[in-house]
């Protein structure tokens, strides 16, 4: 059942933690009324219990190579077994996948393209590798979506308010670069440049996510100083930010997540559907990801018991109603979850490799 069981001060040091992404260590542990050295070893606790992440987000609306998302979600007869889950790693390396959802028997992934030409070109190269294995899949969907059209939406501190306090505040559906929740697209015009040092810098960072900053600069090439710079480039121009994330499968008491990937019959025009989704968020704290477009919604939650899941699945068929073309609805135990973070995609956007000896690509 979940993860490790909390004790109330380090519920209270994640709840601020992934609430105030923009104040300091220092300043939330004024808040609770702690002494730095004791909020430190209780942040170490949570971080060495996996519940607590601290990672470099990268706002793909930010990155102008990033044109199309897609969606592969692929399902087997059994579980997968030790030499399909091979050949499907070697086949995922030659894919631009940011990560991927799974479990034994079913996964998800999330990747993104240059352009539809090259979304098409992976799609048909999958589906030739899968003629292989044909008989093991009971189902396989691809679907594609321009960057222009997709709102990716992260909803952390709610997610952990619920889960340990079992309390619902009202969902932040503002911009991330504003320090808010969601990475809406941009026009054109505000899509910064990058150069090739800031590049390089974002695939090292997502190649060798362990390493110090002085580390990176040498897999760059360039001076620590220099890297400091580059980063700050890359925080001033929004593609990068620093976050206090969550495992959701290592908090307390959630037993089960759900996956629902919903196309729609007729696209949610204007301000009816941007009402559609904030109800959809609204009636339904145990939201952690959303991605929608005017005709599609993917949604991963996690709840505390399968009677509560099931009760999130008629409310998804009750709020869409009519409108839904198709609809697949995936329960997994949190015990079975895992999500995979790949350079992948960072380094086929941009052309950039690192190859170290005895790195597997």
């Amino acid at each position: 059942m979940g993860g490790e069981k909390l004790t109330g001060t380090e519920s209270n040091v994640l709840l601020e933690l992934v609430r105030r992404q923009r104040e300091s260590d220092k300043s939330i542990a004024e808040r609770l009324g702690m002494a730095p050295s004791n909020f430190a070893v209780v942040k170490r606790r949570l971080i060495e219990k996996g519940v607590l992440l601290e990672q470099i987000r990268v706002n793909m609306q930010r990155v102008g190579q990033a044109q199309v998302a897609a969606f592969i979600w692929l399902e087997y007869n059994r579980a997968v077994r030790a030499a399909l889950r091979e050949k499907m790693s070697r086949i995922r390396s030659g894919m631009p996948v940011a990560y991927t959802f799974g479990t034994s028997d079913w996964s998800l992934n999330v990747d993104y393209f240059s352009s539809f030409e090259d979304a098409e070109n992976s799609r048909l190269h999958l589906a030739e590798q899968l003629q292989d294995f044909a008989a093991d899949i009971s189902a396989y969907t691809w679907k594609t979506l321009p960057m222009s059209h997709l709102v990716t939406c992260t909803f952390m501190g709610r997610l952990v308010e619920h889960a340990l306090m079992r309390q619902v505040s009202k969902a932040e559906m503002a911009p991330a670069s504003t320090g808010g929740e969601c990475e809406l697209p941009e026009s054109p015009g505000n899509i910064p440049s990058l150069n090739s040092t800031e590049k390089k810098v974002l695939v090292a960072m997502r190649r060798f996510p362990s390493l110090r900053k002085s580390e990176i600069a040498v897999k760059v090439g360039i001076k620590q100083s220099s890297l400091s710079e580059v980063f700050g480039q890359l925080q001033k121009k929004g593609v990068i930010n620093y976050v206090r994330t969550i495992d959701p499968t290592k908090l307390p008491g959630l037993e089960v997540a759900t996956f629902a990937w919903i196309d729609l019959t007729q696209p949610m025009l204007g301000e009816q559907g941007a009402k559609l989704m904030e109800t959809l968020v609204d009636t339904t704290p145990q939201v952690f990801k959303l991605y929608y477009t005017k005709t599609f919604a993917l949604m991963n939650c996690y709840f505390h018991s399968l009677e509560k899941a099931e009760t999130s699945h008629l409310k998804l068929l009750e709020i869409f109603g009519d409108n839904i073309k198709s609809f697949n609805f995936k329960v997994v135990p949190c015990a079975h979850l895992s999500t995979e973070y790949t350079p992948y995609f960072l380094e086929q956007l941009f052309d950039v490799h690192f190859t170290p000896p005895g790195t597997p690509i």
